[in-house]
């Protein structure tokens, strides 16, 4: 084997393969190949040991002799052989003046030699895109020319392989531009590698991007003809006449082009609607189901590979709310006749009327029907709908009124005019800060208020108080918050009874204390922050404070698993319990408490505002913040501008809350080692 070649090749392949896999996709654009040999690239078996090696030379020591020493010294680096059939050939085609080039294909494979069967692919072109290759050799193989290139460090060229020349070109041609977008609209015309000039070569053909969007990113004049140079995200294409492109149509953009608005109605059952003109990655917003045979308002169309798409409006609440983009295939003019008599038969609904003085018709409307009653006879009546008929018109339901102890047929009324269009249109958990009830005499729901929603309680039992947000709901008349007070479900109340807090956030704590509350416990202080926090959050109710002094679990040597000491007595105290003991005494009870040691303070702070206790640990009053010995458990209660609010169980009720400033309690947990639980 000649070791000029080997080191050719291992030097291209191994600047090619360091940063490249190793099984690749051929794409030549100009040659139609066979299918592509997928194998992965090996070595062969054989080790060869050398020392040094060159672009052009390699030199190989079998062994370095140390006579002083008596010892014989081999040289470690070693290189694996390649397969014959791997050798870049260096002597295929013809030698040509070396001249430079620029890569501006991606994926394109690169040859041990001019492409032919029994060819075999060292890599793809990705690696030397928009990089400068040195081209020495040219071959022609049928309708294609192949080139060798190489790459160029200092002095040295490097072989790196044979390509297909069209994926090389002078991208320097012309002047660069601001890159601009423009579609191609003519069929057939020929692409070229430079600006057009004789000698010039075909190296795509337009209809391949017919219609398509591309950026110009350079122009020059040949000939006295514009020749602009188009590229897609997938690389450059390459030189095209100028009159083969023009401005993008609004038409084929994203957006869609803005169109005078139109009244059409969906005619197709269980076709999505998307978030945009449908395309690769477009997500479903809604589906045609929830608005068969309504008319909706149309004001832009796209259109791209998938069709034609409208951005489509459907009325509701007293105005046009916009639902999506639809495929207008699934519009129509006109929906189809419905038998007007009789409608479709549904399973008995019930409802009320909301509108007053509308006309009650004595069939599903449309021009010349009559009017039989009105609405304004029949508000505040639970009435009976049992048929519904969409027409043209809107959808109008067959309506039946209490009378003599049955229900009797009244006629045919909107639907916009009943209750039956309410619905819950989302319901979903929230993680947003307390509000305060702002309404006196509001009604708190058993449910985000809909038609047959019931009343569970009054906002003037919970008027200026703070309470917790669980769930938050929309509904046809607004959006409903699920409240919570003291860990109690107290209702859905509609957001604009409610108020966002000031500077200071105070969470719903129940207060108590291990010198009075329940008798004189002075190692309680775990015990009675757990009670607390736990009571405060609607947990253990039928357990009491002395309960918890006599069940705080304890252990003689590991706090961890039980405090240290009886909470009734000092005397045999030598640790209380530690975060990981009390979060899971806490978690016993019920209680959704998380063991947060080392969080930051904003995180704290994050928790207040939501309405969570946070307990945690460090010495009476905040005292001895000079070194980390923790013995007394006490609760975050709240937080306002550069203080926060600290519950003490150590003291009596009326001075076991105190503000402390910001930067104590940070200097201080620091030292402490920010051991805390929250219960949410």
């Amino acid at each position: 084997m000649n070791k000029k070649y080997v080191s050719y090749l291992f030097v291209a392949t191994a600047l090619f393969f360091t940063s490249t896999p190793f099984v690749y996709a051929a794409t030549e654009s100009s040659v139609n190949l066979p299918k592509k040999d997928t194998t992965v690239f090996t070595e062969s078996s054989e080790i060869e040991t050398t020392s040094t090696f060159s672009s052009t030379e390699e030199t190989t020591t079998e062994s370095s002799v140390d006579s002083s020493k008596d010892k014989t010294s081999v040289s470690t680096t070693t290189e694996k052989q390649v397969s014959e059939e791997e050798i870049i050939d260096l002597n295929a085609g013809q030698k040509v003046t070396d001249y430079e080039q620029k890569v501006y294909r991606k994926d394109w494979d690169i040859w041990n030699k001019p492409y032919e069967n029994g060819a075999k692919s060292l890599g793809i072109s990705t690696p030397y895109y928009q990089n400068i290759v040195v081209v020495t050799r040219e071959a022609q193989k049928g309708n294609s020319t192949y080139v060798l290139i190489s790459s160029k460090s200092a002095d040295q060229i490097t072989p790196i392989g044979w390509i297909n020349k069209s994926g090389l070109g002078n991208l320097e041609l012309g002047q660069k531009v601001t890159p601009y977008e423009q579609r191609v609209y003519k069929k057939n015309w020929d692409i070229w590698d430079q600006p057009y000039v004789s000698g010039a070569e075909s190296i795509a053909n337009s209809s391949t991007y017919y219609e398509k969007n591309v950026t110009v990113t350079r122009e020059s004049v040949s000939n006295g003809t514009k020749y602009v140079l188009i590229e897609t995200k997938n690389g450059v294409i390459g030189w095209i006449n100028k009159n083969a492109v023009d401005a993008v149509d609004p038409l084929y953009t994203k957006e869609g082009a803005l169109v005078p608005n139109t009244y059409k109605f969906i005619t197709k059952d269980d076709w999505s609607i998307w978030n945009e003109p449908y395309q690769s990655g477009s997500k479903v917003v809604k589906n045609t189901t929830e608005y068969l045979n309504e008319k909706v308002l149309i004001t832009r169309r796209a259109k791209n590979s998938s069709g034609t798409y409208v951005k489509i409006w459907v009325y509701r609440d007293g105005g046009y709310q916009y639902k999506g983009w639809l495929n207008e295939s699934g519009l129509s003019n006109n929906i189809p006749e419905i038998n007007q008599m009789s409608g479709e038969l549904i399973p008995n609904t019930y409802g009320e009327i909301l509108k007053s003085n509308w006309d009650i018709w004595e069939r599903p409307y449309k021009p010349g029907t009559k009017a039989v009653a009105n609405t304004s006879n029949y508000r505040n009546q639970t009435l009976l709908f049992t048929r519904k008929a969409k027409t043209n018109y809107g959808t109008y339901y067959k309506m039946w009124a209490k009378k003599n102890g049955g229900y009797q047929y009244v006629g045919w009324i909107k639907d916009s005019g009943t209750t039956l269009l309410d619905k819950v249109e989302y319901k979903k958990s929230v993680s947003i800060p307390m509000k305060q009830v702002a309404k006196w005499n509001w009604t708190l729901w058993d449910r985000p208020y809909v038609y047959g929603a019931k009343p569970k309680s009054n906002s003037s039992t919970y008027y200026g108080q703070n309470v917790q947000i669980a769930s938050e709901a929309k509904t046809n008349y607004g959006v409903y918050y699920e409240l919570k007070s003291y860990g109690k479900n107290i209702g859905w109340m509609k957001k604009e009874g409610l108020n966002n807090l000031g500077n200071e956030v105070i969470v719903p704590l129940i207060q108590a204390n291990q010198i009075s509350s329940a008798g004189y416990a002075p190692s309680g202080c775990a015990a009675c922050s757990a009670y607390t926090a736990l009571h405060s959050k609607n947990k253990a109710m039928d357990k009491n404070l002395v309960w918890f002094y006599n069940n705080l679990p304890q252990h003689p040597t590991n706090p961890d698993i039980g405090q240290i000491g009886n909470p009734w007595t000092y005397l045999d105290f030598r640790a209380v319990i530690s975060p990981i003991g009390l979060n899971n005494f806490m978690r016993s009870l019920g209680g959704d408490t998380q063991n947060i040691t080392g969080q930051s303070m904003s995180y704290v702070k994050r928790e207040l505002s939501l309405g969570n206790p946070v307990l945690f640990w460090g010495r009476v009053g905040l005292s001895d913040g000079t070194n980390s010995l923790t013995t007394h458990v006490m609760t975050f209660a709240g937080y306002k501008d550069g203080y926060y609010l600290v519950q003490d169980p150590a003291y009596d009720n009326g001075n076991h809350r105190r503000w402390f400033s910001e930067q104590r309690v940070n200097d201080y947990m620091a030292v402490k080692g920010r051991k805390m639980v929250v219960i949410r």
